[in-house]
């Protein structure tokens, strides 16, 4: 990607923008299939107590900063990936 000039990286990026709302648009509609079978088949979806979430959430930390203990994944990349998330979750 870095090979090719930076107007042609712009056309790049745009395109794959544009690949990528597509295949958004596409796994929600998936999604809301895939949840309406499951419901078919008697799956009930719940939401957790406040206190279990955060029971959750903890136990999440705990094996991200294991994995990053036992060099399976970089803290840099648990940061960029935590990043995206906070982003996303922010533009909700």
């Amino acid at each position: 990607f870095d090979k090719i000039s930076p107007e042609d990286q712009l056309i790049v990026r745009a395109a794959i923008g544009e690949a990528f709302k597509t295949l958004d648009t596409l796994n929600r509609a998936d999604n809301i299939q895939a949840s309406e079978a499951l419901r078919a088949e008697g799956i009930k979806f719940v939401k957790p107590e406040p206190a279990e979430l955060k029971r959750w959430k903890t136990l999440s930390t705990q094996a991200i900063d294991n994995m990053v203990a036992e060099g399976i994944v970089s803290r840099e990349m648990v940061d960029v990936v935590m990043g995206h998330l906070r982003t996303y979750r922010n533009s909700q």
